[in-house]
């Protein structure tokens, strides 16, 4: 095990945050970390308010960069290239960290050097800093819950069937041998440059989940654009992920499986076929756990069997019992803090 602490740098990325952005930079500034002194970089996206102002109060403490808006994956990438730190902490402007992070975060790189991706479980709050009662990752994308623990050993397989894990920038720790050529496509990524790091990195190198909360992602309803349902929300998800897909097939030559999309694609019945036992097989051979299989099993024979009519209509009611599960826990949790 090396003794040398890794130098880190906490990269924030800002656009017109200017009212939390103050709190992002003390929660990074605060950390105490036994390896040496932490770079703590901003990088704003050309913000229109007084996110300048607050930065400049903090003076040679914090170095800032200032740039033309060109979406968040622009501001990323840049900090990356930017970035002094053999670990860099990734934080947007309007969450913070919690004490200690930095430091169990370095622990994780420093006694596994295969693991190139840190992520860690995340409080949900409002804006003055009140907890929602909600922490993830919740490991239920599945459809089933998941032990943090035993989700590293399946995390690529459960990618290449269909199964996007809950990434958010904020809780997420790379190290920057693994991402210093990694660009995430500034077109395509204008928002939620954490979909592709989240989905690609597993790839790249092994991911680490440290099991308790060190992050506070910050709720306040101008940051959760791409997840509220619009017809131009859905059309970008499926952009973002047909580029994750063609990216990480052709770079790792790996094949994801596309059954959930295959009533839009219109294949051919005899394409059809060859395509489902070929993916019946991939999941079949996947290294995750027998319950999924069988889950996905199943919803891959629904897909080659049932009229895209039939299927999109039991989509459609699978998705409004989740829309309203979600809306009677919400209401539950509202009364248990009255």
């Amino acid at each position: 095990m090396p003794d040398i602490s890794p130098t880190v740098t906490v990269l924030i990325d800002t656009y017109n945050y200017a009212r939390f952005v103050g709190r992002a930079i003390d929660s990074a500034l605060q950390q105490e970390y036994d390896g040496p002194p932490i770079q703590v970089l901003v990088v704003d996206d050309g913000s229109t308010d007084d996110t300048a102002a607050v930065v400049g109060r903090y003076g040679s403490a914090v170095d800032f960069i200032s740039k033309t808006n060109g979406g968040q994956a622009s501001a990323l990438n840049l900090g990356v290239r930017e970035s002094q730190g053999d670990i860099i902490c990734l934080l947007d402007g309007d969450d913070y960290f919690y004490p200690g992070k930095v430091q169990r975060v370095a622990d994780a790189f420093r006694h596994r050097p295969e693991v190139g991706l840190v992520y860690n479980e995340f409080d949900i709050v409002d804006s003055t800093g009140t907890s929602m009662h909600k922490v993830y990752p919740e490991p239920t994308w599945t459809g089933y819950r998941i032990p943090p623990a035993r989700i590293p050993s399946q995390l690529r397989s459960l990618i290449l069937l269909g199964h996007p894990w809950t990434c958010i920038t904020s809780a997420m720790s790379v190290r920057r041998a693994v991402v210093a050529d990694l660009r995430v496509p500034e077109g395509i990524f204008l928002h939620s440059p954490d979909l592709f790091l989240g989905l690609v990195l597993p790839f790249l190198a092994e991911v680490a989940i440290i099991e308790s909360s060190q992050t506070a992602y910050v709720f306040h309803g101008r940051n959760v654009g791409l997840y509220r349902s619009s017809a131009v929300n859905r059309s970008m998800y499926q952009q973002q992920m047909e580029c994750i897909r063609g990216f990480a097939e052709e770079r790792f030559g790996v094949h994801f499986v596309r059954y959930g999309g295959r009533g839009l694609y219109r294949a051919s019945a005899r394409a059809q076929w060859a395509e489902s036992i070929r993916e019946f097989r991939q999941i079949s051979a996947a290294n995750v756990e027998r319950r999924i299989k069988r889950r996905c099993h199943a919803q891959l024979v629904a897909v080659v069997l049932l009229p895209d009519v039939l299927y999109g209509a039991l989509r459609d009611a699978r998705a409004k019992h989740h829309r309203w599960r979600n809306r009677h826990l919400r209401r539950r949790i509202a009364e248990a803090r009255q």
